[in-house]
């Protein structure tokens, strides 16, 4: 099976284990489809570092906010948004990243 996926970059996007951090974007797709959305190595081992949500998307704009604590440090970390292979069409916009301070 295909599969699909949007990496962002924030270059660096340093990330450090137990900081909170915000995911702020507004997503729709031509019809109802699903995605997942985290926080991943930009390099191998590929491993994850937090966040992995599942997103079910509509024609619709909806606004999405997402928080996550880092699971790892990386100094090369992505933002992924994993299609799974399905064929309908997604947009995703506005995308942001936020830190967050510790009385936040």
């Amino acid at each position: 099976q295909t599969s699909w996926h949007i990496q962002l970059n924030q270059a660096p996007f340093k990330v450090e284990a137990r900081q909170r951090y915000r995911l702020s974007f507004q997503a729709r797709a031509d019809s109802t489809r699903n995605v997942f959305v985290g926080f991943a190595r930009g390099h191998a081992p590929w491993t994850d570092l937090g966040l992995w949500k599942h997103l079910v998307l509509n024609p619709e704009w909806h606004s999405f906010q997402e928080e996550l604590v880092a699971a790892e440090d990386d100094d090369n970390a992505r933002i992924l948004f994993d299609l799974g292979g399905n064929g309908i069409p997604a947009e995703f916009a506005d995308v942001k990243l936020s830190r967050l301070r510790e009385d936040n």
